[in-house]
This record gives structure tokens, sequence and C-alpha cells, in this order.
């Protein structure tokens, strides 16, 4: 099983929240709205396939009565990761609705 779909995906995910990150200091220090937000839903479909293929694997080993498994801690892994990652997309969302509104009410 390769990771480089969900690597590429997760470099690029980290690419564009340090992006969105320096915009909306920015954005903050000028007094002025933000850009647009960058396509993170994209980016979250270029990672979830990965994690499903993992989950793929993992039933199958239990199938066999394989317990601990390399596969099995790479879905724990992934699972946590995946859910900080749409915690991490719903905040910055958040945020930039925030700061558009305040600056737009200025």
């Amino acid at each position: 099983m390769t990771v480089v779909g969900a690597e590429c995906g997760l470099e690029t995910f980290v690419c564009q929240i340090s992006l969105l990150l320096e915009q909306l200091a920015d954005s903050v220090q000028q007094e002025i709205p933000p850009p647009p937000l960058p396509d993170l839903e994209e980016t979250l479909l270029k990672i979830q396939p990965y994690l499903q293929a993992l989950r793929t694997a993992r039933i199958e080993e239990l199938a066999v009565n394989q317990g601990h498994t390399p596969i099995r801690q790479a879905v724990i892994d992934y699972s946590i990761l995946d859910l900080e990652i749409e915690q991490i997309v719903r905040r910055l969302t958040a945020m930039h609705s925030a700061m558009v509104r305040l600056t737009l009410a200025n």
C-alpha cells in the first residue's frame, strides 16, 4: 500500500493552511478582508481515499484473525489525523468568515 497520495494531499493541505494563516494575519494587520479561502475540501478529498484503503485492508486482516499489525496502527493514526484535519478546516473557515464580516462592518 502506497502513501504517496496521502502524503501529497497532506503536503498540499499544510501549504494551504500555512498560506491561509499568513493571509489572515495580514488581513488583521492591514484591516482588510482576507482573500477567498482555498479549496480545502478538494484537498481533503485527496487524503480520504488513503484512509479508506487502510480501513479496507484492516477489514481483510480481521477476516483472517490478524490482530496487531502495522495496518492497525496506521488506521488508528490516520483516523485521528483525519478528524484533526476536519476540525482545522472548520475552525479556519469560521475564522475567515468572522474576519470578512468584521472588515466589511468597519
